[in-house]
C-alpha cells in the first residue's frame, strides 16, 4: 500500500484520474465491454504477445504498423520492445527477448486517449499477467544396443519434460554425457511444442570390465539453476543381467524390464518371468533389449518380479543367475476423459440430451456448465469452431455448478478401472436449445479413491463450488495454470521438492502425484462443448462460386425439405436467404459476397456451419487424383514416353470430352509449347480430331535447354497444361552381363558364385577396369497361379537389409570377374523376397556405365499358404461362432506337399485406424513357431493335395490375426479378419474397435461426378 501512495504521489501532476481507484463492479465491466474486446492475460510463455483488441476501430489505416505512444498504453515493469497498432482495433505488444520466468506484470491503457466521450469511470483500463515459471524433469529409459549383432556400442535413451517450450539449441547445452574421460555424442528429437525432448546418447562402449556413464545437466542454458547428475551402469561383455524393472501403468498395464542383452523373441518366457502372489496368465513382447509383461488382468499392490536364469539372449546364451525386482502396482491415477468426438448431439425422443465420460479413481467429480448464448454464437465463431473454447469470457458465463456423486449414475460401478458414465443435461438445454454449452469435469483430492497420507479434511474447502468473483459472478472449477489450490492472486513462488508441503509454495515436479495438490489442475481436466441439435449441414462450394448444400436429419440421415438456410459473410451480415427444396438441397449461384457461416433454422431447431477456407475438409492423407473439368470440358495431354531429349520429336495428343455438345465438331484447339524459362517455342492450331483425340507432334532443337517445359492447350475458354521433361540422357558404352547361372535364386545359393563379363559397345573386351557390384534383398509379392485365393506372407515378420558390395575391384585381362553371392536372411523373411542387383564398369576417364537386374529370391523350400472366405460386401470375416479354413503346402514351384506339418494360432489384435496403409502395425509379438500367447493353436496335417483344413472359434467380437507356420522349412503366413459384432461395449477396447471398421472401395480412383461404393467387414 505504500508503493501505491509513494506512486501517486510522485505522478499527482500528470496522473491524478489514473490514480483514482477503481471499482471493479459488474457496471465497470459491463461499460469496460463496450470498448474492450479482448486482452492478454493469466499465464502466458516467455515469447507470446501481448495483445489488447477493440470492439471498434480505434486508428486510421494510417496508424497501422507505427508505435502506440507510452500515454496510452504502458506495461511496469517495462518490457523490451515497442507496442504497435496490429491492425485499426489491435494493440500489440511482441517482447524483443524472452520474458524472465516467473516475473509478473501489470498494463494500463488509457481508453480516455482513444476514444472520445468515455466515461470517467473507465476511462483507464488496467490487466495483470505472469509469466510461467520453468522447471523440467529427467527420465532414462534404458540401456540398448545399437545394433543387436554387436554388443560392444551400445546407446541409452530418455527423455526430457518442461514445464513450458524451450528452445532446442537450448536444451541440447544442459544434458552431458561421460564414460570415463570420452565425451560422448547425444542425438536429440524435440516435440512441435517444445515440451518434450528425447534424447539418444551413442558410442557407449562395453567392453570385458563393467563400466559407468556419468549424465550431467546443468539448467542454467535454459535459465534455471538448477543441477544434477545420474549414473548409468553399463554391463561388461560377459554379464547377461537385467539391468531394470519398472511398471508402467497406462491403458493396458504392462512392467518393462530392461535386460543388458538383446533378446530372442522366439522363445517361451512361461515360468522365467513371473510376478510373486499373482495366479493367473501373462503375455510377452519382445522389443530389442526390453520385455514388456502383460497381466491378464489389472494388478495393485506391491509384487516381486522374479526373473529365472534360463531366458536366452540373442546369440541363443542363457542368463546364469536369477534375479528379484520389487515393484509396487500403484491404483490408476484419478482421472477423467470424455467419449468420442464433436460438438453436436442429436436430441433423444424422450427430450433427454445424454453426455457419456469416463472416470477412473474417483468417488465423485465436479461438472460446471458454461453457457455461449444464442444471440452471441455468430460471434463466437468469428474466433472458434463449434468445438472452440477463445475468448468465452465475451459471449457467456457460467451458469451451473456441481457436484456429481458417481456411484449414483454407475452403483455398480468399479472405481479402480475406467468406467463408463453418463449425465442429462436435458434441463439445462431446455432452457434455450439454441445455445452452446461447454461441459466441464473437474475433481479435487478428496474425490480420490487413493489412499494419501497427506490429504487433509481441508482439500474440498480449499476448492469448494459456488465461488464468486468481487463482481458476483462464479468462479471456474477448472482452476488456473497451478492448479485449483492455488489462486494467481496469491503471492506464491516456487520452492524446493524437499521442502514440506505447509509453506504453500507451487511445486511443478509434483504435478504427476495424486496425493499433491499439484496435481489438480486443468492438465488432468475435460471440457467439451456441447450444441443439441438435429439438424447436419453440409455445403459443397464450387471454383465458380457456386454452393450445393444440404440438410439432413442427423438420427435418419434422411434430407429435410423446408429448412431456412442462411448465409453470412464475416462481419456477420447477411448475404443470402434460402429454404431446402423436396430433396433437402439449395443449389446457389447467386451469392454476393463470400460466405463465412451457415445458419440452418427449421422450428426451435438451429445448425451452424463454418465456411473459412482453412475449415475445408483436409485431403492430405487420402488420394484425391482425377480430371477436373473446366467450362463443363475434360482434357488430357499425353505423350508417347516421360522423358526426351533434346532434338527428340515429341508425339503428343490431346484428348477432349464435351459432354455437354456445345463445341462444334471443327472446334478449333491452340496447343503451345514453352521452355523452361517461360520462352514460346511452338504454337499451332489444329481443327482435325478423330473421335476427340488431336494429334500435336512437334520437335526440340539439338541445342533446347533441358528442364521442365510445359505444353499447354486451350479450348472454349479452358486451359489443360502438362509437364514435359526433356533432359541430356548419357548412354552406355559398355556392356556388362552378370550371370548366376539361375532363373531364380533358391535356399541353399548361399555360396552362389556370378560371372560378371564386361565388354566395350564395339565388341572390344574391357580389360584391368575397375567393376562394382551391388546387390539388396527387398520383400517381394508371394503368389502361386493355381492358389491365387491364398496368402503367402507373414505380417507378423518385417525384412530389411542394406545394400550389400558384391564386388569392388577390377576385372581381369579378358573382362571377367567372380561375384560371390552373399544371401544372409536367418528366418526373418516375410515370403518372397527380390534380389535388386546394380552393376557398375568405370571406364579410365571416371565415366562409368551401369545396369540393373532383379532375381527372385525364395528363402524357404516349402511355403505354407492360408484361404480367409470374404464376405459378401468384401472384407474377411468369421462368424464368432467358427469357420473351417483352408492352408496350403507348396514348394517353390507351387507343387503341392502331401504329409506336411502346419502348426496355426489364433491371436486377437488391436484396432487399426481403416486408412492406415500399414494396417498389420505391432503384430511382431506374434512371431513365435510355438504360438505362445495365441487364444487357440493346433497341429494339422496336409493332405494329397497339400491341403490342411482348421475350424475357428473366435468366440467374440473383434480384430483377429491366423498365422500358419511350418515347424520343419521355417516359413510363416498369416492373415486378418473381423468376427461378430459387440454385444456390449463396457471395455474400451471394443468400442475403439465398434467406431474404426475397415472400408473399402470398389475402385481405384473416380472422375468427378461418379458414384463411390463403400464397403464395411461388418456388413
Amino acid at each position: 500500500m505504500k508503493q501505491i501512495i509513494a506512486l501517486c504521489a510522485i505522478g499527482i501532476a500528470l496522473f491524478a484520474v489514473s490514480c483514482k481507484k477503481v471499482v471493479r463492479n459488474e457496471a465497470y465491466y459491463e461499460a469496460m465491454s463496450r470498448y474492450i474486446y479482448a486482452y492478454t492475460s493469466g499465464d502466458i510463455g516467455r515469447t507470446d504477445p501481448i495483445r489488447v483488441r477493440f470492439v471498434d476501430a480505434a486508428v486510421g489505416q494510417d496508424k497501422i504498423g507505427k508505435p502506440v505512444t507510452e500515454s496510452i498504453f504502458s506495461v511496469s515493469p517495462a518490457i523490451t520492445g515497442t507496442p504497435i497498432w496490429e491492425d485499426d482495433r489491435t494493440i500489440l505488444l511482441q517482447p524483443s527477448e524472452p520474458l524472465p520466468y516467473g516475473k509478473k506484470y501489470a498494463a494500463a491503457l488509457q481508453i480516455g486517449k482513444i476514444y472520445k466521450g468515455v466515461p470517467a469511470e473507465v476511462e483507464r483500463f488496467e490487466f495483470d499477467f505472469r509469466v510461467r515459471e520453468l522447471s523440467f524433469e529427467i527420465s532414462t529409459k534404458g540401456v540398448q544396443a545399437e545394433n543387436p549383432q554387436d554388443l560392444k556400442l551400445q546407446k541409452i535413451t530418455g527423455t526430457i519434460a518442461t514445464s513450458d517450450p524451450v528452445a532446442a539449441d537450448a536444451m541440447e547445452k544442459m544434458l552431458r554425457a561421460t564414460q570415463g574421460n570420452k565425451q560422448l555424442n547425444i542425438q536429440w528429437s524435440h516435440s512441435e511444442n517444445g515440451m518434450a525432448h528425447g534424447y539418444s546418447i551413442g558410442g557407449v562402449e562395453r567392453s570385458n570390465v563393467r563400466s559407468r556413464v556419468l549424465l550431467e545437466w546443468d539448467g542454467s542454458s535454459i535459465g534455471i539453476e538448477k543441477k544434477g547428475n545420474q549414473e548409468v551402469i553399463i554391463p561388461s561383455l560377459d554379464e547377461f543381467v537385467v539391468l531394470s524393472a519398472a511398471v508402467v501403468q497406462q491403458e493396458e498395464q504392462y512392467v518393462l524390464i530392461n535386460f543388458s542383452d538383446p533378446i530372442q523373441s522366439a522363445q517361451v518366457f512361461d515360468g522365467l518371468l513371473r510376478l510373486e502372489d499373482y495366479a493367473s496368465g501373462y503375455r510377452f513382447a519382445v522389443d530389442g533389449n526390453f520385455v514388456r509383461l502383460y497381466p491378464s488382468e489389472r494388478i495393485s499392490g506391491s509384487h516381486q518380479l522374479r526373473v529365472e536364469a534360463g531366458i536366452k539372449n540373442l546369440a541363443g546364451a542363457g542368463m546364469k543367475e536369477r534375479s528379484d525386482w520389487p515393484l509396487d502396482f500403484v491404483e490408476q491415477k484419478p482421472s477423467v476423459r470424455l467419449v468420442g468426438k464433436g460438438a453436436i448431439i442429436p436430441q433423444e425422443s424422450n427430450g433427454s440430451v445424454i453426455f457419456p465420460f469416463e472416470a477412473v479413481g474417483l468417488k465423485a467429480v465436479d461438472v460446471e456448465v458454461f453457457k455461449i448464448f444464442n444471440s452471441n454464437i455468430l460471434q463466437y465463431l468469428q474466433v472458434n469452431e463449434i468445438e472452440g473454447d477463445q475468448e468465452l469470457d465475451r459471449v457467456g458465463k457460467i451458469i451451473a455448478q456441481r457436484k456429481v456423486d458417481l456411484s449414483q449414475l454407475n452403483p455398480t460401478a468399479n472405481f479402480g478401472t475406467w468406467q463408463r458414465y453418463a449425465l442429462d443435461l436435458s434441463d439445462i438445454i431446455k432452457q434455450d436449445p439454441g445455445a452452446i454449452y461447454q461441459v466441464r469435469f473437474a475433481f479435487r483430492r478428496g474425490y480420490a479413491v487413493q489412499n494419501c497420507e497427506t490429504a487433509t479434511e481441508s482439500d474440498d474447502a480449499m476448492a469448494h463450488l459456488g465461488t464468486r468473483d468481487e463482481d458476483g459472478n462464479l468462479e471456474s472449477i477448472m482452476g488456473s495454470y497451478r492448479g485449483i489450490y492455488f489462486s494467481d492472486e496469491d503471492n506464491w513462488y516456487w520452492g524446493d521438492d524437499d521442502d514440506s508441503e505447509d509453506d504453500g509454495r507451487y511445486r511443478w515436479n509434483n504435478r504427476t502425484d495424486p496425493c499433491k495438490r499439484e496435481y489438480y489442475n486443468y492438465e488432468h481436466f475435460v471440457s467439451r462443448n456441447v450444441f443439441v441439435s438435429d439438424l447436419g449441414i453440409t455445403a459443397k462450394r464450387g471454383k465458380d462460386g457456386s454452393i450445393f448444400s444440404i440438410v439432413t436429419n442427423l438420427h435418419t440421415t434422411e434430407a429435410i425439405s423446408g429448412v431456412n438456410l442462411e448465409f453470412f459473410n464475416y462481419q456477420l451480415q447477411s448475404i443470402g436467404k434460402y429454404t431446402t427444396d423436396g430433396t433437402g438441397t439449395v443449389m446457389v449461384t447467386d451469392m454476393k459476397g463470400t460466405p463465412f457461416v451457415a445458419v440452418a433454422t427449421r422450428d426451435q431447431q438451429k445448425g451452424y456451419l463454418r465456411m473459412a477456407d482453412g475449415n475445408s475438409l483436409s485431403l492430405s492423407r487420402f488420394d484425391v487424383a482425377g480430371v477436373e473439368p473446366q467450362k463443363g470440358l475434360k482434357g488430357y495431354i499425353y505423350g508417347e514416353r516421360g522423358v526426351w531429349r533434346p532434338g527428340d520429336s515429341l508425339f503428343l495428343n490431346f484428348v477432349l470430352e464435351d459432354k455437354t455438345g456445345k463445341l462444334p465438331a471443327d472446334h478449333p484447339v491452340t496447343f503451345e509449347l514453352s521452355d523452361p524459362r517461360g520462352s514460346l517455342q511452338y504454337r499451332t492450331v489444329s481443327t482435325r480430331s478423330e473421335h476427340g483425340v488431336y494429334a500435336l507432334p512437334c520437335t526440340t532443337r539439338s541445342d533446347a535447354p533441358t528442364g521442365n517445359w510445359t505444353a499447354k492447350v486451350m479450348v472454349g475458354g479452358a486451359t489443360f497444361t502438362k509437364l514435359l521433361k526433356i533432359e541430356t540422357v548419357k548412354p552406355n558404352r559398355l556392356k556388362m552381363d552378370l550371370d548366376f547361372g539361375r532363373k531364380q535364386l533358391l535356399e541353399g545359393d548361399e555360396n552362389l558364385k556370378g560371372n560378371l563379363t564386361v565388354k566395350w559397345l564395339h565388341g572390344a573386351v574391357a580389360k584391368n577396369l575397375k567393376a562394382r557390384v551391388e546387390m539388396q534383398l527387398k520383400p517381394g509379392v508371394t503368389t502361386f497361379p493355381n492358389f491365387k485365393g491364398f496368402v503367402f506372407e507373414d505380417p507378423a515378420r518385417s525384412f530389411y537389409s542394406e545394400p550389400q558390395i558384391l564386388l569392388d575391384g577390377a576385372l581381369d585381362d579378358n573382362g571377367k570377374a567372380s561375384v560371390p553371392l552373399q544371401l544372409e536372411v536367418n528366418g526373418s523373411a516375410p515370403g518372397k523376397l527380390i534380389a535388386n542387383f546394380k552393376v557398375r564398369a568405370f571406364e579410365a576417364g571416371g565415366d562409368f556405365s551401369t545396369d540393373n537386374f532383379a532375381l527372385d529370391y525364395f528363402p524357404y523350400k516349402r511355403f505354407v499358404g492360408i484361404a480367409i472366405p470374404e464376405g459378401r460386401w468384401g472384407g474377411k470375416t468369421i462368424d464368432k461362432n467358427g469357420e473351417q479354413i483352408q492352408f496350403v503346402c507348396l514348394d517353390t514351384n507351387g507343387k503341392p506337399q502331401a504329409g506336411r506339418k502346419i502348426e496355426v494360432g489364433l491371436y486377437r489384435c488391436d484396432w487399426r485406424w481403416w486408412w492406415d496403409e500399414n494396417y498389420a502395425d505391432n503384430v511382431a509379438q506374434f512371431n513365435s513357431a510355438d504360438h505362445f500367447n495365441a487364444r487357440d493353436h493346433a497341429t494339422l496335417t496336409t493332405d494329397s493335395r497339400g491341403i490342411a483344413t482348421w475350424k475357428v472359434k473366435p468366440g467374440t467380437w473383434g480384430r483377429f490375426l491366423i498365422r500358419a507356420s511350418d515347424p520343419d522349412g521355417g516359413h510363416s503366413t498369416g492373415d486378418f479378419f473381423w468376427s461378430g459384432a459387440p454385444d456390449e461395449l463396457q471395455d474400451i477396447q471394443s468400442r475403439n474397435e465398434a467406431a474404426m471398421l475397415p472400408f473399402t472401395a470398389d475402385k481405384a480412383k473416380y472422375n468427378v461426378g461418379e458414384s463411390v461404393t463403400l464397403k464395411s467387414a461388418s456388413q
